[in-house]
């Protein structure tokens, strides 16, 4: 019987074999490349583990790290102790008159520090001698409360020849200043050093004597109720070795890493913060009688930044009541027009400093936010801030300065 063989049937069978054979063999294939990349998988693995474990510390470590941060943490805050102590030793006192006309226990108003007397010596200084007419007035207020006393009106041309004729070695420095008030500075301090006596800016005018003030006293700075120390009103006997230091320092800080601006160049290399740094770091080697003493700026009438400077109330033109002195010492010193060497950066700093608060709480307010997302843990860190606020107001020396910027400055500065 003959046999009919379908060849349709055969070639659609042979079709789905071999489709299932290939399938199998690209089964096979597969399993053969997952078992080949299996150990290169375990390898890779192994070094991610491995890399991991150099990145993140392991316990031992993280006691170690968290025991050197708390050092760290512990050595600043004895250091911010440490330096407020130092500004605390070196505080001025109001003088007590005795009936006598002694001070402080039988010391006579006229005594002088334990580096000499400072001279009855008042030393101003502008670029020639014709005053502008809001400064006209400084001189003669000046004589009219002092009489006997010697007053100097210092101008360019003189300030550069006393450089010249007794610390010719600063000369190069001080004609390579790039700002006049550069060359300000550094010549207020020279006088001081050379001649003695009381220097005061022009925009400082007295509404009584300034006797009480250097009392007793070999050198004063004074303190400003912004941040730190200002060489706006200082004092010396003639050869203070205070300021003969400074004066040898200031080629140093004549160009650093931190002037930035025209404003902080002028502060750091010369000006205010510049006295401030040289200050901290005497009396690191000086015991406090060998210090210059510092004056709140309450004790002698310096007003904040952040306010109005151009039109002293009356209460300003008599002298304001100190409320940092334990007596009823009244500054004798008061403001008029000034800060005639500020730019724009200035502008700007300042804005910056006079709304620091206020951008410290809006800063810290977002920062809660962010992180938790919470209305009431959000208005807790305002409330805390307005406190914080408050009480930085009530202090004689804000909580910044303390614990930031006079650390900070006796880092790097001294």
């Amino acid at each position: 019987m003959a046999t009919h063989i379908d060849c349709d049937a055969l070639e659609r069978g042979h079709g789905a074999h071999g489709r299932r054979g290939v399938g199998r063999v690209a089964s096979w294939e597969a399993e053969d490349r997952r078992t080949e990349l299996t150990p290169r998988l375990a390898r890779a693995l192994g070094n991610g583990k491995r890399a991991l474990s150099l990145n993140i510390p392991s316990a031992p470590s993280r006691r170690v790290l968290n025991v050197a941060t708390m050092c760290l943490m512990l050595t600043y805050g004895a250091l911010c102790v440490s330096l407020a102590e130092a500004d605390v030793q070196a505080r001025w006192r109001p003088p007590r008159t005795n009936v006598d006309g002694t001070v402080d226990g039988g010391r006579a108003a006229t005594d002088c520090g334990t580096d000499g007397c400072i001279p009855r010596h008042i030393h101003q200084m502008f670029g020639t001698l014709e005053l502008p007419d809001h400064w006209r007035e400084t001189p003669v207020a000046w004589r009219a409360h002092h009489p006997g006393w010697n007053y100097t009106l210092w101008t360019d041309a003189s300030l550069r020849e006393l450089i010249a004729a007794h610390y010719p070695w600063l000369l190069p420095t001080y004609d390579g200043y790039p700002y006049d008030t550069q060359r300000w500075d550094a010549s207020r301090y020279a006088l001081l050093h050379r001649h003695g006596g009381v220097y005061a800016d022009l925009d400082l005018r007295p509404s009584r004597s300034i006797d009480g003030l250097i009392a007793g006293q070999s050198a004063l700075l004074p303190r400003t109720p912004n941040i730190g120390l200002t060489n706006a009103f200082m004092a010396s006997a003639p050869g203070h070795p205070f300021f003969l230091h400074a004066l040898s320092q200031l080629p140093r800080y004549s160009r650093a890493w931190y002037h930035l601006s025209k404003h902080n160049a002028v502060l750091s290399s010369t000006g205010s913060t510049f006295i401030w740094a040289m200050a901290m770091g005497w009396a690191r080697w000086h015991p406090p009688l060998g210090r210059p003493v510092v004056i709140a700026a309450a004790d002698w009438g310096k007003c904040s930044i952040c306010n109005s400077l151009t039109k002293p109330t009356e209460q300003a033109r008599a002298g304001a009541v100190s409320a940092a002195s334990a007596t009823r010492w009244t500054a004798p010193l008061w403001h008029v027009a000034g800060n005639s060497w500020h730019s724009l950066d200035s502008t700007l700093m300042i804005l910056l400093y006079c709304r620091m608060e206020l951008l410290v709480v809006a800063a810290v307010a977002a920062l809660v936010w962010s992180r938790w997302r919470s209305p009431k843990y959000a208005a807790a860190a305002v409330l805390c801030g307005v406190g914080l606020s408050q009480l930085n107001g009530a202090l004689e020396v804000s909580l910044a300065e303390t614990m930031l910027f006079r650390p900070w400055i006796w880092l790097i500065m001294t």
